[in-house]
């Protein structure tokens, strides 16, 4: 939700077209209105995966790791 007036949620809409859209909206007073609607993110994960590995390898750092922590370092960066 985005609490604004109508010529600045224009605005941002047009600023970030690609990211926000909005589904409807209520004056909540004094020419304020809450604006509802959807966002999108668009992110690289899969490329910090592989940094992260490309980066241990490098190092030599993944023998000072036991397996589990290594799968577990894994799975944070594929969240």
């Amino acid at each position: 939700m985005v609490k604004a007036d109508p010529l600045k949620m224009r605005t941002l809409t047009k600023k970030y077209s690609d990211f926000f859209s909005i589904a409807d909206s209520t004056l909540i007073g004094k020419g304020q209105y809450l604006y509802e609607g959807t966002s999108q993110i668009n992110l690289e994960i899969p490329t910090l995966t592989e940094i992260a590995w490309e980066t241990t390898i490098a190092l030599n750092i993944s023998v000072d790791f036991s397996y589990d922590c290594l799968y577990e370092l894994e799975s944070v960066y594929n969240l």
